[in-house]
């Protein structure tokens, strides 16, 4: 990480504060709920553990053809990513009868190589927060024992880790998946923090329009590296947009993003 590109995004992330008007200290009593996949992490994990797993060969051929081609669709642009991620998502209970220890050691590879990137935005401004005693929720799709090694790797310690939870029986995989807590963000955090937080002083960090719930349940929301669905919604929301592309970072405050 070079010195000067953390300079620079110091100096950003103050702006940003001040663009979110977050001047003193919360003393733990707001928190920041941020999604984890393609917001703070350049990956969805999910997505790279089910291609790990395809390129190990660990699939039946014919579940490993039809992720392959529906990458390729994704690639290529043909194909939406949340249409992409449903089939990723459809191919889960095949691996019913799998070891927790093999899933687990899947995931810890997969971490140790390309599961590792970041956004240096997010990443920062996070522990800035943290730093200023906002309580760190994290979000993902993938599941616990993943988001957990993930957020460990990147040297982000959340005060909570929600995720999808895979259901094993005598550590083995039942094939069940857990997955309300992608049903709807906004209503999950409503109803386990609606009584911990002032949610209006809270603020939410999301990157797809399956945030949009979770971003409308607080009184501060960033798209990082929206979609463009996302954008939009954020530009009728008045939302801050934050775009970074290699070590440029762009802000626009109150969603004023021409699009």
């Amino acid at each position: 990480m070079k010195q000067n590109s953390t300079q620079v995004i110091g100096k950003q992330i103050e702006n940003l504060l001040k663009i979110l008007k977050v001047n003193k200290h919360v003393k733990g009593e707001a928190a920041v709920f941020f999604d984890i996949d393609g917001t703070v992490s350049r990956n969805d994990n999910l997505e790279l553990l089910i291609n790990e797993i395809t390129n190990r060969n660990l699939l039946p051929q014919e579940k490993e053809a039809i992720v392959e081609k529906s990458r390729e669709l994704w690639k290529s642009r043909d194909l939406d990513f949340k249409d992409y991620m449903t089939t990723v998502i459809d191919m889960l209970p095949n691996l019913k009868f799998f070891s927790r220890d093999i899933l687990e050691k899947i995931s810890k590879d997969v971490i140790a190589g390309p599961g590792s990137h970041f956004y240096l935005l997010p990443w920062m401004l996070l522990i800035r927060l943290k730093n200023l005693g906002y309580k760190l929720i994290a979000i993902s799709g993938a599941p616990s024992f993943m988001a957990k090694e993930y957020l460990e790797k990147i040297g982000l310690f959340p005060w909570k880790i929600h995720s999808s939870e895979w259901i094993f029986e005598n550590n083995v995989f039942s094939g069940k998946i857990d997955l309300n807590i992608l049903n709807d963000k906004g209503d999950f955090i409503e109803n386990t923090y609606k009584n911990v937080f002032d949610l209006k002083r809270c603020i939410a960090l999301g990157d797809t329009i399956s945030d949009v719930p979770m971003l409308q349940k607080v009184g501060q929301a960033i798209a990082i590296n929206p979609t463009y669905a996302l954008a939009q919604k954020a530009r009728e929301e008045k939302w801050t947009i934050v775009l970074e592309r290699k070590d440029l970072i762009v802000s626009f405050p109150h969603g004023q993003l021409q699009i």
